[in-house]
């Protein structure tokens, strides 16, 4: 579709071009060549009779004018994804249709998939892609290339409304066969062992429970950074590591692996997972019906934390 010459798709390219500021991620991200974009992009310039972009210490930095051109061209994409995804009504036993949530591989542990599962007998033909949090989150929901996020109220896409989905609470983990463990443990075992954390990505602020320990000036011993809580909890098996971790994982995850559970040594506050969602999406029938269901399923989620975190200091 062209308008005043432009071919509206180019946009779709130039929105990702502007957040990721690299013609060879954007095509990843498109799944299309790095010499087809860098081609949209020369017809975008001649368009706008402007550079749009300058390289700058290998990232492309966008040009006043483009800076300009972020919001509406974002704003744009979505009002357009809103139109593509119109439907006239809803019917869960026959859509056939694709809903878009980000979240962390926790909340896909100890919520989505049984979500998902649910769906799957409800809405058989919808199809659900899940992508893992990022700093790219709120772009891609203020975008409409994604419907929803599930996060930690700490980590909110802010001026996005939101719901409050269950709580949780931090618990330690170690392996059973470690003998240098004690119950209940004591700060100094805490700091005197090495631990197992999670590396998200480089943009990302650290993990909620840090925020606790540093009233308690703790800086754990991260011996392993793992992609992802799964991989925290096999690195812990069969070594003398520890990894404080989300309560209702750490239940999952030690019913399939040979762990025990212990309250940290000090108190760590716990926290909310909230659901969030673009408001233009409000009038969608078939994400209205989405929601609808997680916050019914999280309902059901309403006993408390496993392990709220709470144990006295040591010291």
């Amino acid at each position: 579709m062209r308008l005043h010459r432009l071919d509206l798709n180019l946009l779709i390219m130039l929105d990702i071009l502007i957040a990721e500021g690299s013609v060879s991620q954007t095509a990843q991200r498109l799944g299309m060549t790095q010499p087809a974009i860098s081609n949209a992009l020369a017809r975008l310039r001649v368009h706008f009779d402007d550079e749009l972009f300058i390289l700058l210490d290998r990232r492309m930095v966008p040009t006043p004018l483009c800076e300009s051109l972020a919001e509406p061209v974002r704003r744009i994409i979505g009002e357009l994804s809103i139109i593509a995804a119109a439907r006239a009504g809803f019917d869960p036993a026959t859509a056939d249709r694709t809903v878009t949530i980000i979240c962390s591989d926790y909340v896909f542990l100890v919520f989505l998939a049984e979500v998902l599962r649910e769906i799957s007998v409800a809405a058989p033909s919808l199809k659900i892609r899940t992508l893992l949090t990022s700093e790219h989150m709120g772009e891609l929901l203020r975008s409409g290339r994604a419907d929803f996020c599930i996060v930690p109220q700490q980590r909110k896409v802010e001026g996005l409304p939101s719901a409050p989905l269950f709580e949780d609470g931090f618990s330690v983990i170690c392996w059973t066969g470690n003998d240098k463990v004690s119950s209940p443990m004591s700060v100094e075992q805490y700091l005197a062992l090495k631990h197992v954390s999670t590396s998200i990505g480089p943009h990302t602020p650290p993990h909620i429970e840090q925020e606790s320990l540093d009233r308690y000036d703790i800086e754990r011993d991260i011996a392993v950074y793992a992609p992802n809580f799964t991989g925290v909890a096999e690195v812990v098996c069969g070594t003398d590591h520890i990894a404080t971790m989300h309560s209702r994982a750490a239940e999952i995850l030690a019913r399939r692996m040979d762990l025990k559970i212990l309250a940290p040594p000090v108190e760590i506050n716990p926290f909310t997972v909230c659901l969030q969602w673009n408001q233009a999406m409000e009038a969608d029938p078939g994400l209205a019906w989405v929601k609808a269901f997680i916050l019914e399923r999280a309902g059901r989620m309403n006993e408390p934390a496993p392990q709220t975190g709470r144990a006295p200091v040591d010291a």
